[in-house]
């Protein structure tokens, strides 16, 4: 049992509060980094092409799951998918281009993941 999202110490505020700090991290980081132009270019271009593969397979599931009844897939199977793809999400993201800090604040987003569902 997770208990009510709303409260402060709530799995799911944690997982949302470390993912916002690596936002602003990601974002910190972008503003001081001077990225190589041809290498970042192509990184950055395979990123997005397995970030969209990723999306288009949870949103196979989300279409699966709306045309199966609900007593086939539970909310609690829903919600464990939508975990693992945001784990794949975070997986995704281009460490070599960002500081050790993003690291650092990305392994934090991906450990309070784990408790979020």
């Amino acid at each position: 049992m997770h208990g009510r999202c709303d409260r402060d110490d709530s799995s799911f505020s944690l997982f949302i509060e470390a993912f916002s700090e690596l936002g602003k991290v990601i974002y910190q980081d972008v503003q001081d980094f001077q990225f190589e132009p041809v290498n970042s270019q192509t990184i950055i271009k395979s990123w997005l092409d397995d970030s969209t593969k990723a999306a288009r397979k949870m949103l196979e599931c989300i279409g699966s799951a709306s045309i199966i009844s609900a007593s086939t897939i539970s909310t609690y199977t829903f919600m464990e998918r939508k975990a693992q793809y945001l784990d794949e999400m975070l997986s995704l993201i281009p460490m070599s281009l960002f500081s050790e800090e993003v690291a650092e604040k990305s392994r934090i987003v991906r450990e309070n993941l784990l408790d979020y569902w």
